[in-house]
């Protein structure tokens, strides 16, 4: 074979075995890089509505519904200097009470207002801090005179008072007879069923300062017990006073305090399902079912009830004629504000509410409504 031919099947043949070997390289060289992962944002939380719609329901005095279809009361107007600073629009939609959080829970509402706090509205909704914590209270018919005075004095307190008293005269008579049992034995009698008598009898007039002169101490210590005695007497004369003139309900008048075991036994009224309905059943009260408030003033009116159970503010704000309201010792209630859960406005109105809260406004607002001092 010629050279030249040779050289071009040479030159042919390495061209034939160097194409295939760079169409691989390039092959295997041309997979895709891996793909980088890419951030999945979270959902977005349902944007809010540029006019909120803003559930209410009427609470005197929290919020009360005007003949001219307006809402005012204390926790209405909290609200209104709230979302002016704020700059929310909103409009106010009247609704039944127990409906509140449902609408907030089903979307209904974006805020709800004023919501009376209870693990039941928790799981539903979010709640905003307690703008007011509202005793429980109980409307019941006022009796008049001598029976009021004797009703209120045989309660528990008063039977607590005068146990409480008893122990201290019992102490008290009895360091006296242990001194001058000796040498005083003809007014403190040595034997130690009469001479704690004695002491007591001493003890008691000592206290209300009476003084009959019949029993008197004659040692140095009997007569240093006996000054410091008449000194305390002074101040458990005073106490005593001021708790009968209390549980009578006379005087500057204000009502008792009405216990949880007060309640027992009596016919007692209540909106079932209200937060007021579960702390009943908490401190085991037993109780009526009532549509409303003003159903139960007047079943307790009619005699069919004994007492209705309700926020004691709102119930002084619906009471008139002889219905009086007492405060009990019940738990109170928390008012606030619902809102869906997560909400982003719950924290931006929990800041709003407690700066207004601690400030001069509020307690203005709670005494022009009557919502208390």
């Amino acid at each position: 074979m010629p050279p030249l031919l040779a050289a071009l099947a040479l030159l042919l043949a390495f061209l034939a075995a160097s194409v295939p070997a760079r169409v691989g390289a390039q092959t295997l060289t041309a997979d895709p890089p891996p793909l980088m992962p890419i951030p999945v944002a979270p959902a977005p939380v349902s944007p809010e509505r540029e006019t909120l719609v803003v559930g209410i329901a009427e609470m005197p005095p929290y919020a009360i519904a005007m003949e001219d279809g307006a809402w005012s009361g204390a926790a209405v107007d909290l609200w209104r200097m709230t979302a002016e600073e704020l700059g929310l629009d909103y409009e106010l939609v009247a609704a039944q009470g127990r409906a509140l959080a449902q609408g907030v829970a089903d979307g209904s509402f974006d805020l709800a207002l004023p919501l009376v706090a209870s693990a039941e509205a928790e799981r539903a909704v979010d709640l905003t801090v307690a703008i007011e914590a509202a005793p429980v209270g109980v409307a019941r018919m006022r009796t008049n005179g001598i029976l009021e005075v004797v009703r209120n004095l045989l309660g528990v307190q008063f039977l607590i008072i005068v146990a409480t008293l008893s122990v201290l005269l019992l102490v008290v008579g009895a360091i006296i007879w242990v001194i001058e049992r000796r040498r005083n034995e003809t007014q403190f009698s040595p034997g130690i069923v009469r001479g704690l008598g004695d002491g007591f009898w001493w003890a008691g007039v000592t206290l209300t300062t009476i003084g009959y002169g019949d029993k008197a101490p004659v040692t140095l210590a009997g007569r240093a017990v006996a000054m410091i005695w008449m000194l305390v007497g002074l101040v458990v004369s005073a106490a005593l006073t001021a708790s009968l003139v209390t549980l009578a309900g006379v005087g500057d008048g204000t009502q008792r305090i009405v216990l949880p075991e007060d309640l027992r036994g009596e016919r007692v009224g209540v909106v079932p399902g209200s937060a007021v309905a579960g702390l009943l059943d908490d401190a085991g009260i037993a109780h009526e079912p009532v549509d409303t408030v003003e159903a139960g003033l007047e079943a307790v009116r009619s005699g069919r009830l004994d007492a209705f159970a309700g926020p004691a503010p709102t119930l002084s704000a619906a009471v008139s004629g002889r219905l009086v309201v007492e405060e009990t010792r019940i738990r109170p209630l928390h008012v606030t504000v619902a809102a869906p859960e997560g909400s982003s406005l719950v924290e931006t109105l929990d800041r709003a509410f407690l700066d207004r809260l601690a400030g001069p406004g509020w307690l203005e607002l709670r005494r022009r409504y009557g919502a208390g001092e």
